[in-house]
């Protein structure tokens, strides 16, 4: 069997192993407060029994997905504390580079400011930024033949998130229901502002700046993809794809394979640990060819 099929298939298997891991006890409104920082304690820990790794950077979709899934199960009172994690990002004293398909929003001061490394300058890198999201979205289109979000252009903000420990995340906004595909949602992405931190940098080798950007814009705008065709997909199928085609479109960065258990060193399943090192939200309390872009 070809290898590439075999590693999806693993990978697969191994997110599906992941997603099926116990959370901790507690109520829902307790769970997203928690994991989204707003309560005093510490942020909840991926539960393995493989790994004692730290948490590496990954994928923030999967927990605002849930978030939207289970907001109607929520107390107002949350509602009012998380409302700000299903908007578009407002930023300090915003800026604009529009691009081909995208839009992309910064910050000209503040924490999401970025502070790009040489030879990159706040304005050079944005439009890397750009550039390196335009690549995706031809590859997608061209290359693969995926149909484009439904609303273009599409918005990409940075943002400072290396103390969230995530490399990006896609959120959904509303459903654009369209003949064949009545589930499809608009989405917006967020990424980190530079990539500079040293939790991008150095895991535990060294990786540029413009690799992380292009390895998170070939994961984030994959998950932009699949909103566009509908919104209920699994969570563990939509990141073993879209991790699948970060080495898909930047074979040579190869940062996926970082993530390989030492146990499981012989096998390539260890991608999902990175995109994917969250518990379940709590039950509720009622239920009983390889294509280069440069």
């Amino acid at each position: 069997m070809n290898l590439r099929i075999i590693q999806l298939m693993t990978l697969a298997l191994w997110s599906m192993a992941v997603l099926a891991l116990p959370c901790r006890a507690g109520s829902l409104d307790d769970y997203y407060l928690q994991q989204f920082g707003e309560t005093a304690g510490a942020p909840l820990k991926a539960v393995s029994e493989l790994s004692t790794e730290p948490l590496h950077p990954h994928c923030g979709m999967p927990l605002k997905r849930d978030l939207r899934r289970d907001w109607d199960k929520l107390e107002p009172a949350t509602q009012t504390i998380l409302a700000k994690q299903l908007a578009a990002p407002v930023l300090e004293n915003e800026a604009t580079l529009t691009w081909g398909h995208f839009v992309i929003h910064y910050a000209t001061t503040g924490i999401d400011a970025p502070t790009p490394t040489l030879p990159y300058t706040v304005a050079t890198w944005v439009q890397q930024v750009a550039t390196t999201f335009e690549s995706a979205y031809t590859a997608y289109q061209s290359t693969y033949g995926y149909r484009p979000p439904p609303v273009v252009p599409y918005h990409v903000y940075l943002r400072s998130l290396a103390s969230l420990k995530i490399y990006g995340q896609t959120t959904s906004l509303a459903p654009v229901p369209s003949v064949g595909f009545p589930n499809a949602y608009s989405s917006y992405i967020e990424i980190d502002k530079d990539f500079t931190n040293a939790i991008y940098t150095k895991i535990p080798v060294l990786y540029t700046p413009l690799q992380s950007l292009q390895i998170t814009s070939a994961h984030e705008f994959h998950h932009a993809v699949q909103f566009g065709y509908n919104y209920f997909f699994e969570k563990w199928y939509a990141e073993a794809t879209s991790t699948w085609y970060e080495g898909e479109l930047y074979p040579a960065v190869g940062q996926n394979y970082v993530y390989v258990h030492p146990g499981l060193s012989t096998v390539h399943v260890g991608w999902i640990w990175r995109w994917m090192p969250m518990p379940l939200p709590p039950a509720p309390a009622t239920a009983a060819g390889s294509s280069t872009v440069t």
